[in-house]
């Protein structure tokens, strides 16, 4: 796998929540996830804590980075809280994302390995799917972290194109969450 370039896409602005500077979080798992990922981090955990969920589609050519990045960016302006980051509000002790509109990853790579179902059913392999965990040693880092990511990759024996979204829990569970643009 070469990974060639990383493409930070940013909203298109005025994003449609206009000049709010946050939202704030509901999901109720996403706070038992955060307690846990902190006793975790502290060594009280022993278990292993994913907050990461991915999806994988393939395409049977390429497709145009451009436009790739123009449609994210108009689709990041009516869901500006994936190109932000969380925040956590000490005086209501609530979790909130920041809608910083700091942009989402967007990687670039080529795979020589062989598209088959078995490796899509395999733990995500790097050469697909950013698997570079959303959480760090310390709960801080999550801070500065995207909450959404995407992979383009280029597959060399089969001439397909492979678009992987790695997505924090946070921003919802396989289907966004209506709490975060109706509050």
């Amino acid at each position: 796998m070469s990974n060639a370039s990383v493409y930070i896409v940013k909203p298109t602005l005025p994003t449609v929540l206009g000049d709010r500077e946050y939202l704030p979080h509901v999901d109720h798992c996403w706070i038992q996830l955060v307690v846990k990922y902190y006793c975790f981090a502290h060594g009280t955990l022993s278990s292993e804590l994913k907050l990461q969920m991915s999806s994988t589609w393939v395409f049977p050519g390429a497709i145009c980075l451009e436009k790739l990045k123009q449609a994210l960016s108009k689709t990041l302006h009516n869901y500006p809280h994936a190109a932000g980051r969380f925040s956590y509000d000490n005086q209501r002790r609530q979790w909130q994302i920041k809608l910083t509109n700091d942009g989402v990853p967007v990687a670039l790579g080529r795979t020589d390995l062989f598209l088959s179902d078995d490796l899509m059913r395999q733990q995500p392999h790097p050469d697909v799917i950013d698997t570079s965990e959303f959480t760090t040693i310390t709960p801080v880092d999550l801070f500065d972290q995207p909450l959404l990511k995407l992979k383009l990759v280029s597959w060399d024996q089969t001439g397909e194109t492979s678009l992987s979204l790695a997505w924090n829990h946070g921003l919802g569970k396989y289907n966004p969450s209506p709490h975060y643009i109706c509050n």
